[in-house]
């Protein structure tokens, strides 16, 4: 008998557990077998967030393009900056995420739609800016 499965018994609740959460694949084998294989919640969430952002890829490419674009040169940063003065927009910076952590992409996103109207004014600006995502995005 397995040890936490002797513990259920011990405790009189073994027909009471429903599920069972483990940290890594190698214990979920030992502890549930092939047929009782759960994966962590954390990769559940990934999965989920990663499919979701799926839906949206354009508009996360465009926000990442843009972002890229105002900080490849002080002279445009500095031309952001000022527009974003202008419309009395909060002290924060642009940040380019980190592709493979959604969390990353998360405040990417954030921060990138509270500078919204600065980049609607930037490509008035600066010619070569070409991935301004639409109003609808």
């Amino acid at each position: 008998m397995l040890p936490f499965f002797k513990c259920l018994k011990e405790w009189n609740i073994e027909t009471n557990v429903a599920t069972l959460i483990v940290d890594n694949v190698k214990t979920n084998d030992v502890v549930g077998g092939k047929l009782f294989h759960v994966r962590r919640c954390a990769h559940i969430l990934n999965l989920l967030v990663q499919d979701g952002l799926g839906e949206i890829e354009y508009i996360i490419h465009n926000v990442r393009e843009s972002v890229k674009h105002v900080n490849a040169s002080l002279g445009r940063l500095h031309i952001f900056s000022e527009l974003a003065k202008q419309l009395s927009m909060p002290k924060k910076h642009l940040i380019l995420d980190v592709t493979t952590r959604w969390n990353a992409t998360y405040a990417m996103v954030s921060i990138a739609l509270e500078f919204k109207e600065v980049f609607v004014n930037y490509v008035d600006r600066e010619s070569t800016y070409t991935t301004l995502p639409s109003k609808e995005d």
